[in-house]
């Protein structure tokens, strides 16, 4: 199978698309037959080790994992001697944690419990946009901002970037500033997943997509979205016309 592969840190036009053996599924979990993954921030974050404590968490000198990609929707090819959740022809999306990123592949083995069924009304590539910005999201507004039902939020900016600012003078900025400064990582579970699902099956959530590129293109695309101007979300189709 083909696979986007960087060995080492640096710009986009260092990634390559190569011939990679096709994975195969441990106990808990599926392989995906990708139909449509999107670009976030975190990719070209970790693509150049910026800021510095990516290194910290993906590998010093080069990163341990030599993919990228972490949202993705696709069909259900084979599931581990554990998986109950799923079947094969299971049309599903999710967001792969860290440690497991890869969707920038035509195939991709993920655990079942950071996957959820894809609602029919929603296209691939619309499920494939929502996983790791929606569960941020989510995460943010129910754990950090206590949301509850029936009350009303104002977001007037949202924003990744910011990373080192928020690690190491959000303290001090919530104290002295009069707002809370914090830092929200996107947690992969089923439970968030299936809540996103139920959202995208009703009509309550509609994924607003940018551009769309073909898997051999995902080094153009990554360029797009370090440009900053992307309205919207980013998507590489896999399994698709852009590839042909």
């Amino acid at each position: 199978m083909r696979a986007i592969i960087f060995d080492h840190y640096g710009p986009s036009e260092e990634l390559t698309l190569q011939e990679v053996p096709a994975p195969q599924p441990q106990a808990s979990e599926v392989t995906v037959s990708v139909r449509a993954a999107a670009l976030n921030a975190a990719d070209w974050h970790v693509m150049r080790a910026d800021p510095f404590l990516v290194r910290l968490m993906c590998g010093f000198f080069k990163p341990r994992r030599q993919r990228l990609g972490a949202d993705v929707a696709g069909v259900v090819t084979a599931v581990g001697s554990g998986v109950t959740r799923f079947k094969a022809g299971d049309e599903v999306f999710g967001c792969l944690p860290l440690d497991a990123w890869g969707s920038y592949a035509e195939q991709v083995c993920a655990a079942q419990d950071v996957l959820a069924l894809k609602p029919a009304r929603a296209s691939f590539d619309e499920a494939a946009a929502v996983p790791l910005a929606g569960l941020t999201a989510l995460q943010a507004l129910r754990e950090i901002g206590q949301l509850r039902a029936g009350q009303k939020v104002l977001i007037n900016g949202g924003a990744g970037k910011q990373m080192a600012e928020a690690i190491f003078f959000g303290p001090w900025q919530s104290e002295k500033g009069g707002r809370r400064i914090g830092r929200v990582d996107g947690k992969p579970n089923q439970a968030d997943m299936q809540f996103l699902a139920e959202l995208l099956d009703a009509g309550k959530l509609k994924p607003v997509i940018d551009r769309r590129y073909g898997l051999a293109q995902v080094p153009e695309a990554i360029r797009y979205l370090e440009e900053g101007h992307a309205r919207g979300k980013v998507v590489i189709t896999v399994q698709g016309a852009l590839d042909q």
